[in-house]
C-alpha cells in the first residue's frame, strides 16, 4: 500500500470496528480483580485535595434514588456531569417481535492472575433482530437468583455461581431465560487481562480508567443494576459510533486479533455474515435502532452517561476514587485488600518455568498456560516490559509443547503472538503519519 493510501486509513487502523469488539467485549467488565469484594480497591487520585467532611457530602449526594414514580436524580454539585435518565430500562414489557433473532452471549468471568475459576461476573446478551435491523441489549446482574442446587441460607443460589459449579451449557440456558430469550446461538468469555486489551483496542488511551469506571458497583450509585446498565450504555454507544468501521484490511485484522483475544464459538466468517446482515438492513438508522433492558426488571431511573468522551470517563473515574477513599478512610485496616503487582508475579511464574522447561516441559505449561490463556500481559503498563514479558511466556510455551508433541498448541500460541504483532507494526505506522501530519499543520 503506498503512503498516501496509509495515511487515508491511520485513523482507522487501531479503532476496533466496535460492532465485533463488543460482541466481544460487552460487559467486559465485570471481574474479580476489581470484584464485589474487591470493589474497595481504588486508584489513588494525588491531585485532590478535599477534606473529609466534603467526602462525607459527596457521597449522600450520590446516594440513588430508587422511587420509579420520582422523576429525578439527585447530583453531587451544580457543576456535575450532565445525565440523561431512562426510565424503559427496567420495566417489565413483553417485547413481540416474530422475526430472526441472534443471541450471543458475553460473559465476564473470574480471572485473578493464573487461576482457573469461572464465576460469572458479567452477564450480557447481545441480541442482533436481524430482519429488522435492530439490536437489543440484555444486561443481567451477578447476583440474579438462579437455584444451583443449594440451602437458600447459603447465599450461593445466584447466576455468577452458576457458571463456575453448574458450566456453560446450563449456564446459557439460565442466561437466555432470565432474558426472556429461547436460546443463546453463539457465546464469548473473557477475563480482566483480556478486557483491558479489548479496550486498548477499541481506542482509549487508558483501559485500566474506563475499565474502573465500567466495573463500579457503588461509586456510582445504584449498585448493581446501574452497573450492568453502564456497561451496556457503553456497548450501545460504541456500536452507534464505530459499526461502519469493519469494512476493509484492516478491519479483517482487527476483528481477528480480537477474536483472538477471548474464548468463544464465534469465528470470522460468523462475525463477517452477520455485519453484513445488519448493514443490508440499514443499520443503524437512528440511535434508537439500539435498546437496554435490565433483566429481571428493575424499574429504576437509571442514569445514561457518555462513554464516548473520555473526559466524562476521567470525571467519574474521580468521583469512584472520592468515594472509595473515605471508605478505606473510615474502614477497618485489616479488611482491606491488597493489590497484586502483576508484572513481579509474571516475572515469577516465567522463571520458574523456565527452569523446568528442559527436563519437565509439562510442568512449565502448567505453571504459564493460565496466564497466557488469560492474555495477562495486558496488566503492564510499559509497553517495552508487556511485548518482552509476552515473548518470553510465549518462547517457553512454545517450546514446551512441541516437546510434548503438541503442535497444534503450539502453533495457536505462534498464531496470537503473529496478530500481535501485525496489529502492532500497524500502530507505528499510523503514530508516523500522525506525527508526519501534525508537523506540516505547524
Amino acid at each position: 500500500m503506498d503512503e498516501e493510501n496509509l495515511s487515508k486509513h491511520k485513523k482507522r487502523i487501531f479503532i476496533l470496528p466496535a460492532f465485533v469488539l463488543l460482541l466481544v467485549l460487552g460487559a467486559y467488565l465485570s471481574f474479580q480483580h476489581f470484584s464485589s469484594t474487591a470493589d474497595n480497591q481504588f486508584i489513588a487520585d494525588t491531585t485532590s485535595t478535599n477534606t473529609l467532611e466534603e467526602d462525607k457530602e459527596f457521597i449522600e449526594a450520590v446516594i440513588p434514588i430508587v422511587d420509579s414514580t420520582e422523576q429525578y436524580i439527585i447530583m453531587s454539585s451544580q457543576d456535575d456531569i450532565s445525565v440523561a435518565i431512562d426510565n424503559s430500562a427496567g420495566k417489565s414489557i413483553k417485547q413481540i417481535y416474530n422475526g430472526r433473532r441472534i443471541n450471543i452471549a458475553v460473559t465476564g468471568v473470574d480471572s485473578r492472575l493464573g487461576t482457573n475459576t469461572r464465576h460469572a461476573d458479567a452477564n450480557h446478551i447481545i441480541s442482533l433482530l436481524i430482519d429488522s435491523g435492530k439490536i437489543e441489549l440484555f444486561a443481567i446482574p451477578r447476583d440474579t437468583y438462579v437455584d444451583c442446587g443449594y440451602d437458600d441460607s447459603t447465599g450461593l443460589n445466584k447466576l455468577t455461581v452458576l457458571r463456575a459449579g453448574s458450566g456453560r451449557e446450563r449456564y446459557l440456558r439460565e442466561l437466555a431465560n432470565i432474558a426472556r430469550l429461547d436460546k443463546i446461538h453463539y457465546w464469548v468469555e473473557f477475563g480482566f487481562s483480556q478486557a483491558m486489551g479489548l479496550i486498548e483496542l477499541l481506542g482509549y488511551s487508558n483501559p485500566k480508567a474506563t475499565l474502573r469506571v465500567l466495573r463500579s458497583r457503588k461509586g456510582l450509585g445504584g449498585d448493581d443494576y446501574q452497573r450492568v446498565y453502564n456497561q451496556s450504555q457503553f456497548i450501545r454507544q460504541s456500536i452507534l459510533r464505530h459499526f461502519g468501521k469493519l469494512d476493509g484490511q484492516f478491519g479483517a485484522l482487527l476483528v481477528r486479533a480480537g477474536l483472538a483475544l477471548v474464548e468463544t464459538n464465534l469465528t470470522f466468517d460468523i462475525v463477517n455474515e452477520l455485519y453484513e446482515q445488519m448493514k443490508n438492513k440499514g443499520f443503524p438508522h437512528s440511535a434508537s435502532d439500539i435498546k437496554v433492558f435490565v433483566r429481571p426488571p428493575v424499574p429504576i431511573n437509571y442514569k445514561v452517561y457518555d462513554f464516548t468522551d473520555e473526559e466524562t470517563i476521567a470525571e467519574l473515574r474521580m468521583k469512584i476514587d472520592r468515594f472509595y477513599r473515605y471508605n478505606e478512610a473510615n474502614a477497618d485496616s485489616n479488611n482491606r485488600n491488597i493489590e497484586v503487582n502483576p508484572l513481579r508475579l509474571l516475572q515469577k511464574a516465567i522463571s520458574s518455568a523456565a527452569a523446568d522447561t528442559a527436563r519437565n516441559p509439562q510442568a512449565s505449561i502448567n505453571k504459564l498456560r493460565t496466564y497466557f490463556d488469560q492474555r495477562s500481559w495486558y496488566q503492564i503498563d510499559d509497553h517495552n516490559e508487556r511485548i518482552r514479558l509476552r515473548d518470553e511466556m510465549a518462547d517457553i510455551l512454545i517450546t514446551a509443547y512441541i516437546k510434548r508433541k503438541k503442535i497444534d498448541e503450539a502453533e495457536r500460541v505462534k498464531h496470537i503472538i503473529e496478530i500481535e504483532n501485525k496489529l502492532l507494526k500497524n500502530k507505528q505506522i499510523s503514530d508516523k503519519y500522525e506525527e508526519s501530519d501534525n508537523s506540516s499543520a505547524r
